[in-house]
């Protein structure tokens, strides 16, 4: 004997079985496993192009709402320019029709105040040139009227201010009569339209 095994036909038939069964098996997993990936792939292409798609939607977007802001800014300047002109003309009208009175009439206290007034409209007509003045004293002045808004709010939820904001000088508030936060019956004794019970 030469020490090495033999083996018999059968055996090596059944081990190359085997190894194709194993391998055919091997085979079978990573072509499922290719049609899975293939799939995934094809729904991250298919999302992809979605979102470039949407990107270019959001794009054109974009630019229209800009363009139709420019397009409004442009609009307003031109109506704002065209009503200051009215107003500069309709003043000069009136301090031509003012001046021909002040020459015919002497001045009394009501002229006195018409020319005071006049000034300030002056005043007001020669700055209403200048936009970005305006604008910016103007978004100063919402945001004020918006922070002391706030500070309202933040004061009312301290119980400090009158939750009724509608209430008048004399007191009185709709919203508080129409949803008094006291008992009908209590309001009305104390405003003695019914009497205790004795």
């Amino acid at each position: 004997m030469d020490g090495k095994k033999r083996y018999t036909q059968a055996e090596v038939d059944e081990s190359v079985e085997r190894v194709k069964r194993e391998d055919s098996a091997t085979i079978l997993e990573q072509r499922e496993r290719i049609a899975e990936l293939k799939k995934q792939l094809a729904e991250a292409e298919r999302k992809i192009a979605a979102y470039e798609s949407q990107k270019e939607l959001v794009y054109k977007a974009i630019t229209a709402a800009l363009k139709k802001a420019d397009d409004i800014e442009r609009v307003s300047l031109i109506k704002y320019n065209q009503e200051i002109a009215q107003l500069k003309s309709f003043h000069e009208k009136w301090m031509s029709y003012y001046n021909r009175i002040i020459e015919q009439y002497p001045l009394d206290q009501t002229l006195v105040e018409t020319s005071r007034v006049n000034r300030k409209i002056s005043d007001v007509l020669s700055q209403a040139g200048d936009i970005d003045s305006q604008y910016e004293e103007e978004r100063e002045r919402l945001k004020d009227s918006l922070d002391a808004e706030v500070e309202s709010e933040e004061l009312a939820t301290d119980g400090e201010i009158d939750e009724y904001t509608d209430r008048s000088p004399a007191g009185f508030s709709f919203t508080e009569a129409l949803h008094p936060k006291e008992n009908l019956k209590d309001i009305m004794r104390e405003l003695g339209v019914i009497m205790d019970e004795d």
